[in-house]
């Protein structure tokens, strides 16, 4: 959801700048999408801090499925392609904007290894290490 409510600011901002090209607005603007990417990083860190405390405290046992593991395999591959693509339209754009926009996909593709990692763990090391 705040991956969308990103890309939604951006192509906002985009779209002021296209209708109007010469407008004296363009650098505030550019302020208002920066903050407000900035704004949707500290809400993705808070949730995934507080989901991970949540999880952790209350036991909440893991519960993969199939559909869950593809979609999660090719989102991991398709938003590094996309935060490359965004970063580089950012960096030749100049806007702040547009190349912090993508640290998102960078985070959830992270998480995505993440989750990848644990189903490796426990479909081939289930029981190793553990105490009776």
């Amino acid at each position: 959801m705040i991956e969308l409510l990103s890309a939604g600011v951006l192509l906002w901002r985009l779209h002021r700048e296209l209708s109007e090209p010469d407008s004296e607005d363009a650098w505030r603007i550019e302020r208002q999408a920066a903050r407000v990417s900035l704004l949707l990083l500290t809400i993705l860190a808070a949730v995934l801090v507080i989901s991970a405390a949540a999880a952790f405290w209350r036991h909440i046992p893991e519960s993969p499925s199939s559909l869950g593991l593809i979609i999660t395999a090719v989102s991991s591959v398709l938003m590094i392609v996309f935060a490359r693509a965004k970063r580089r339209l950012g960096i030749a754009l100049g806007s702040q904007a547009l190349q912090a926009d993508p640290v998102e996909g960078w985070v959830c593709a992270y998480m995505a290894w993440a989750h990848w990692a644990v189903r490796l763990r426990s479909c081939c090391f289930t029981g190793v290490g553990q105490i009776p």
